[in-house]
């Protein structure tokens, strides 16, 4: 087998992973649409598509129920009192996520 067929075997496999996770899974973004479309995209050009993704988007929850002076994501991290490490980057990126939805969810529960 040729080192492009192994490579390509390898991508199907990692591509079937990702559909396995994510199908039926709630997925956490900021800007949910911006990384959906990227990674429906992906896996679309390797011929795959994902069903039933469901996700909770920081982002539309806080340009719905709030007013922060910016919308990016450290600047909301920073508002709600949560820890910003690093931006942009991925593992950094995902616990500030986190503690965001958290945030977010717990005022908006508090509230209604």
């Amino acid at each position: 087998m040729t080192l492009w067929l192994k490579l390509l075997h390898i991508l199907d496999i990692i591509a079937k992973n990702i559909i396995s996770f994510l199908n039926g899974s709630v997925v956490v973004c900021h800007n949910a649409s911006f990384d959906l479309l990227f990674v429906h995209k992906e896996l679309h050009d390797a011929g795959y598509f994902l069903k039933d993704i469901y996700y909770i988007d920081t982002l539309y929850i806080a340009r719905r129920y709030f007013s922060f002076k910016s919308n990016k994501l450290c600047n909301i991290a920073k508002a709600l009192g949560v820890n910003v490490s690093q931006s942009h980057r991925a593992i950094a990126d995902v616990l500030t996520i986190l503690s965001v939805a958290n945030c977010l969810l717990k005022i908006c529960m508090n509230e209604s």
